[in-house]
């Protein structure tokens, strides 16, 4: 008698259930609601009260609409099963939305647990949307993409509608659809809006024209000379980490934020942090290449 001998795929348990869990990790060990005074300087009692469980409250929702996923089997849904990606993907969505409107309607900030939380719902719709085979089904590609997308949201959307808010709120901080009209009137704020407006016209329209024109020059007309062209299409590429290198002159330059904070809290000498930092970073940059680092000793 003969027997044939398949191999079947071994079934692989969902990764939601997991991330679901750890958002519940999340919730049991750190604090749902921010601290007026931060983590340590504030007292056990406040700490407490930060802990979602600590009370019945909105936050109990904030992990108990994410457990609704775990209606479904133990093993990995198939990619036909699409409708079932999409409700994953959509779900932590609206749960993500969930959590910043409550939180914002109860007037409190949200805690460490929610920032667990909210990376266990992104990595929830980046296997959704990695099973629905978007971008090529690349799982690093989708997750860096939702990661963007968030960052995006939380460091430029919410802070241009929080700039936005106070003008619909009158001096008691009501809700007041008009008051806008009364900041509207004054002269100066017209003249400042008017100026930001012309202001990114004219850079947006600028930039389209001589982007434009510098395409059309290196692919059509340029034989020769299209290295020009090409130089110039290399400074999308290198600009941004200058900004990043302005940035990290900002909070880490002798009159930086940062170095100014760790100052005050360690008592460090401005002029000997950097001159630290410089070495760690000259001798970092030794062990990649050593004639690639400055050396004012060195003549050539």
């Amino acid at each position: 008698m003969s027997h044939t001998l398949a191999l079947h795929p071994v079934k692989k348990r969902d990764a939601i259930f997991l991330w679901v869990l750890f958002g519940w990790l999340a919730f049991a060990l750190l604090p749902s609601w921010s601290l007026d005074y931060g983590l340590l300087e504030s007292t056990s009692d406040e700490i407490l009260a930060a802990y979602g469980w600590s009370q019945l409250n909105i936050s109990w929702l904030w992990y108990l609409l994410p457990s609704l996923l775990l209606i479904r089997p133990w093993q990995e849904a198939r990619r036909e099963q699409r409708s079932r990606h999409y409700l994953d993907a959509g779900w932590a969505f609206l749960c993500m939305a969930f959590i910043v409107v409550s939180a914002t309607v109860e007037g409190r900030g949200l805690g460490y647990a929610t920032i667990v939380l909210f990376v266990a719902l992104g990595a929830i719709m980046t296997l959704a949307l990695t099973r629905l085979e978007w971008l090529g089904g690349d799982r690093f590609v989708i997750g860096s993409l939702v990661a963007i997308v968030a960052l995006i949201g939380v460091f430029i959307v919410w802070p241009s509608i929080a700039i936005f808010i106070p003008m619909f709120t009158n001096d008691a901080g009501e809700f007041a659809p008009l008051a806008f009209m009364a900041v509207l009137s004054q002269a100066h704020i017209v003249q400042v809006i008017i100026n930001s407006i012309g202001l990114s016209i004219a850079v947006g329209v600028g930039c389209t024209f001589f982007g434009l024109v510098l395409a059309i020059y290196t692919t059509r007309i340029a034989k020769r000379s299209a290295i020009i062209g090409r130089i110039f299409s290399i400074l999308p590429i290198v600009t941004p980490p200058f900004v990043v290198g302005l940035g990290v002159t900002l909070m880490m330059g002798r009159s930086g934020y940062v170095t100014e904070l760790m100052v005050d809290w360690f008592r460090l000498n401005q002029h000997q942090l950097a001159v630290r930092i410089y070495r760690h970073l000259a001798g970092a940059g030794a062990g990649v290449h050593p004639d690639g680092v400055y050396d004012p000793r060195r003549r050539d």
